[in-house]
């Protein structure tokens, strides 16, 4: 099993190099204030990371940044490229951008994955989520490894990731119309 739990997918911001600030284009008729290409730093990240609105965000037109949760990607990300960061290395800029995006979509399926297991009580059920979310690891693994220099595994190519989303909603669809979970879905 793996060993992802819910506290690894949720944002640890003191363990982060700013990921969400820098890596996805911002768009301020989304509620991020401005417009913002992909890998630019937002304009209020400072030094250590930190941003300098965070407490009046809402107030500066940055609405969503205050939904946005990376889902753990970020510090995950982080932890595979240390001790070097995109400031610190912007030769490596690139590659952890490109990493922590896919691994942010990664981290969806897990919490996906997570959050309907804690909703079963059927042990097979429960097993076939597991097993799903230890494929996704795996997937997020190898596009780590591959990241930062390993070996090419086809595991943590983009192709595989668009499967394992393909599998993984296919697989909730499939669990959404069991009689027993179908009747402790809320409306």
């Amino acid at each position: 099993m793996t060993d992802i739990t819910f506290r690894d997918l949720h944002a640890d911001c003191a363990a982060c190099c700013g990921l969400c600030c820098v890596s996805p284009p911002f768009d301020a008729d989304q509620g991020f204030g401005y417009d913002k290409p992909a890998h630019e730093a937002c304009r209020h990240l400072q030094a250590g990371f930190r941003c300098g609105i965070h407490a009046d965000r809402a107030a500066a037109g940055f609405d969503s940044c205050t939904s946005y949760d990376c889902l753990g990607a970020g510090q995950r990300t982080t932890r595979a490229f240390a001790p070097s960061d995109w400031r610190e290395a912007p030769e490596h800029g690139a590659a952890i951008h490109s990493a922590f995006l896919r691994l942010r979509g990664l981290h969806e399926l897990l919490s996906l994955l997570a959050t309907a297991r804690a909703m079963v009580e059927e042990p097979a059920w429960r097993q076939r989520l597991a097993a799903q979310a230890e494929g996704v690891d795996r997937a997020c693994l190898a596009l780590l490894a591959t990241a930062t220099g390993g070996p090419q595994d086809p595991l943590g190519t983009a192709a595989h990731a668009a499967t394992l989303r393909r599998s993984t909603f296919a697989l909730l669809r499939e669990l959404a119309s069991v009689p027993s979970v179908a009747a402790r879905r809320p409306g």
